[in-house]
Order: structure tokens, then C-alpha cells, then sequence
């Protein structure tokens, strides 16, 4: 999950984003992140630093300001064809990802290396979507494996982790399995809970948005949650909040298809949280059409 805009920098936002655009050199840039150091706390009067990335026509690109988005540059042009993430744990240290490119600095956003120990390479490198650190040390990202026709006929979701800050990255067991399953999105607590939602990919029609947790800082993981009436509907969760290591929020949509007996409308608002660290679950959006079963 990518650090809050300074709140102070709101109102000038969205134009500063299109000069950032421009600044980089670029006649299309898609925005897909934000991230801004100094989350942790730290009391100072410089600008913290923001990265924004995003895709051009032919690669992954992270952009940065350090003086609130007066002016930017371009720190990385990846060969991912988007980073789709940005993580800051404090002013200096950040982490994006897209592909399977693991991008760190450690000033700031000045510098970047590609982290790549441990990263699956060839038919088993993951499409990475998001990334977390817990501290300085602990971290996961997560993705989706695709399918490699000859070997592998569906997708599978990943889930990568590391305890050296990024020096190393294995894979964690995946808690979510079938055809097109896939990881979206990915949190964690300073104190090794983590979560992270996507969809299932239970059968070729139906998806079943699920959410895992995991207690060891993204090594292994369980399934707490399955959201979807079978059958009917096709649902997904694409983001996730960790307030606190019992405090949780997911966003999504739930889709009517042609097959519901209904009409096909509209994607609807999903929104739910949990209080209880992942065991009981509230719909908090309105109107909600799919029922949730805590498994």
C-alpha cells in the first residue's frame, strides 16, 4: 500500500501530476501509484520525497519530486511493462514493483538497484501488483504466475517475502489455488500480520474474491475470507488496508454477469471490514448483493 499525498498538497494535485507527465519527457504516461516518504513519523522541514509510478507506450517508469510537485524527473525506466506499486516504510526507503521487477532506493527515490536474489525467472516469473514492508527488513509482494501454454494451462497467484530487506525474496506457498487465481493487493502490520486479497479463480465463469492472512510476515498464509454467491455473481477484491493487526478494510466490485438471471448491470461498490483480525466480516457498502462467508 502506497503512503498517503501530504495532506497539505492536495489541492494542487492533479495538475501537478500532469506537469510531472510532461516534465519526464512523456507524451502518454499512465499513473498507476503514488507513494511519499516520511510515514514514519520523523519530524522535519524538508519536503519528503514522492514517486509516482506508471506505464509509458513501451515500459514500466517511476517519477520524483522532492519539492511537492513543482518539478520532476525520471529515477527508473524499468523493463516491467508497468510498475503497478510504490512503498515507503520512511523518508529514505521505498520499494516498487511491476513485471517481475523488485525496485529499491534507499535515499529517497535518488537511486534505485533492482532487487533480483530469489525472484522466479523465465516461465515462472510472476506479473507483480503490489508490495508492503512491515520495517526496514520484513516485506512481501504479491502477483500472478500466468500460464505458459505446453506447461501450465491456468494462471496461479504468488506471493514472494523477504527478511533482509529485499536482499533475498522466496516464495511463500500460495493460499489461493484454481484456474486464474490471483493476488491484487497486500498489507501488513509491524507486527507480521499481514493480508492480502485477489481472486480465487475457482471455475472458467465464476470468481470468488478471497482474502488470506498471514502471521509470519507473508511466509505462510491461510484463507479467511471467500466473498461470492456461486454461481450467480462474479466478484473481486483489489485493495486492502491495514489499520491495525485486527483493524481491516477491502475494497472491491461485484459483477452481475449474463448468467446471474438478472439484468447485467453496472459493477457495484464492494467495501468490507473486519475488527477481529480476519474472523467476522461487515458489508459497509451499499447496496450490497453477495453474501460473505468467513471460512
Amino acid at each position: 500500500m502506497a503512503a498517503p499525498i501530504p495532506e497539505h498538497s492536495m489541492k494542487t494535485w492533479a495538475a501537478r501530476t500532469v506537469r510531472a507527465a510532461a516534465a519526464a519527457g512523456m507524451v502518454i504516461m499512465t499513473i498507476v501509484a503514488t507513494g511519499c516518504g516520511g510515514n514514519d513519523g520523523a519530524s522535519s522541514t524538508a519536503p519528503a520525497s514522492v514517486i509516482i509510478v506508471g506505464a509509458t507506450a513501451d515500459a514500466g517508469i517511476a517519477i520524483r519530486s522532492d519539492d511537492l510537485g513543482q518539478s520532476w524527473s525520471t529515477v527508473v525506466k524499468g523493463a516491467a511493462n508497468s510498475f503497478t506499486a510504490v512503498e515507503f516504510v520512511d523518508r529514505d526507503h521505498a520499494w516498487i514493483v511491476g513485471g517481475s521487477e523488485i525496485q529499491h532506493t534507499g535515499d529517497g527515490g535518488a537511486t534505485w538497484l533492482r532487487q533480483e536474489q530469489g525472484v522466479p525467472t523465465g516461465d515462472d516469473a510472476p506479473r507483480l501488483r503490489d508490495v508492503a514492508f512491515a520495517d526496514l527488513d520484513y516485506g512481501m509482494a504479491v502477483g500472478v504466475t500466468p500460464s505458459v501454454p505446453g506447461r501450465r494451462t491456468f494462471a496461479a497467484s504468488v506471493a514472494l517475502h523477504t527478511g533482509d530487506g529485499g536482499q533475498g525474496w522466496a516464495a511463500a506457498p500460495s493460499a489461493v489455488r484454481g484456474a486464474n487465481a490471483a493476488f491484487e493487493a497486500v498489507c501488513t502490520t509491524r507486527d507480521g500480520v499481514a493480508f492480502a486479497v485477489g481472486d480465487s479463480g475457482f471455475n472458467s465463469v465464476s470468481n470468488a474474491a478471497i482474502a488470506t492472512r498471514s502471521t509470519d510476515f507473508g511466509t505462510t498464509w491461510k484463507t479467511v475470507l471467500i466473498f461470492s454467491d456461486v454461481g450467480k455473481l462474479n466478484g473481486s477484491f483489489r485493495d486492502v488496508a491495514c489499520v491495525a493487526a485486527d483493524d481491516l478494510w477491502i475494497a472491491g466490485q461485484d459483477v452481475c454477469q449474463p448468467f446471474c438471471g438478472e439484468s447485467d448491470g453496472p459493477e457495484q461498490l464492494l467495501l468490507l471490514r473486519s475488527r477481529d483480525g480476519g474472523g467476522t466480516w461487515s458489508d459497509e457498502s451499499s447496496p450490497a448483493r453477495l453474501a460473505v462467508s468467513p471460512v
